[in-house]
């Protein structure tokens, strides 16, 4: 958000099939072509087969979760960046400072209803309903 970092999604490096040492031997020989310092090769070596291996199709399945996270962090950088501009609705702010205020203790469905409505001016049910009535008027 900026230059504020607010999450970081690395996967990490995987192989789809477990490395052998012919495999190792290709990789160093041209990294000393190329300047690596071949004294530095047990390191590497040992990095290398310490990598995780993955089946192709594993791999695969896991992608759309990596995509859904990646989503879900992006909606809540541009919600933090919503309040961080003082766009948000003055009466959305309060009741988010309540819900970040009372986040370690426990709270009924009713109370918090109660607390959105005194704070808000309606219920969450009816304020949504206004949202989108709003964003579909926006949206034409």
């Amino acid at each position: 958000l900026g230059s504020t970092t607010l999450g970081c999604l690395k996967t990490g490096q995987l192989f789809h099939q477990q490395p052998t040492e012919d495999d190792f031997q290709r990789v160093i020989n041209h990294l000393i072509k190329n300047g690596f310092e071949s004294e530095k090769a047990q390191v590497l070596h040992d990095a290398y087969f310490q990598t995780k291996t993955i089946d192709p199709k594993r791999y695969d399945s896991m992608i759309p979760l990596l995509e859904t996270f990646a989503d879900q962090l992006s909606q809540q950088a541009d919600n933090l960046a919503i309040i961080m501009d003082g766009s948000e609705a003055e009466a959305i702010a309060k009741a988010r400072r309540l819900i970040h205020a009372k986040l370690d203790e426990p709270i009924s469905l009713a109370q918090f209803n109660r607390s959105f409505s005194k704070i808000v001016g309606c219920s969450p049910r009816k304020f949504r309903e206004a949202e989108l009535s709003k964003a579909k008027i926006s949206a034409q």
